[in-house]
């Protein structure tokens, strides 16, 4: 899945329920397109994946609405996670850094961010439809 696939996958479908109030979705995204940047003696890793979840979470942002994205890097063996959450729901007492905590207990790894959005990556490929379970649940709970 491609950058504009993923997004207008997002659009699409609050096209298609415009009452929802948010998105969650298993990314298919080319894992292939990673730089690899170096600082001094460190290697950084970025992956393309992290840019295309945020993208996805940014047109939520701009459409008030909140979302949840998830893709797994088979090859790397690590799931990338993002998410955004809305003023409406926020004020509902949802954040999304406890969001992402949640997820990261779940998958392994860390997670960080604001109360707005976060972001993270997990070891535990084989449980992000779990993670995606209970990111629902904790969004229907709010």
């Amino acid at each position: 899945m491609t950058d504009a696939q993923a997004v207008d996958a997002l659009v699409a479908f609050f096209e298609e329920k415009p009452d929802s109030e948010a998105y969650f979705a298993i990314l298919e995204v080319d894992g292939n397109a990673k730089v690899y940047l170096y600082l001094s003696t460190k290697c950084i890793f970025y992956s393309k994946i992290f840019q295309i979840l945020q993208n996805v979470v940014m047109r939520g942002k701009k459409l008030g609405k909140t979302v949840y994205v998830f893709s797994i890097d088979a090859d790397g063996g690590k799931v990338a996670h993002a998410n955004y959450v809305s003023e409406s729901v926020r004020s509902s007492g949802l954040d999304a850094r406890t969001w992402a905590s949640r997820i990261s207990d779940i998958l392994g790894g860390k997670a960080g961010g604001k109360e707005d959005g976060a972001q993270g990556v997990g070891v535990n490929t084989s449980r992000v439809e779990e993670a995606l379970k209970v990111a629902q649940e904790m969004f229907s709970s709010k």
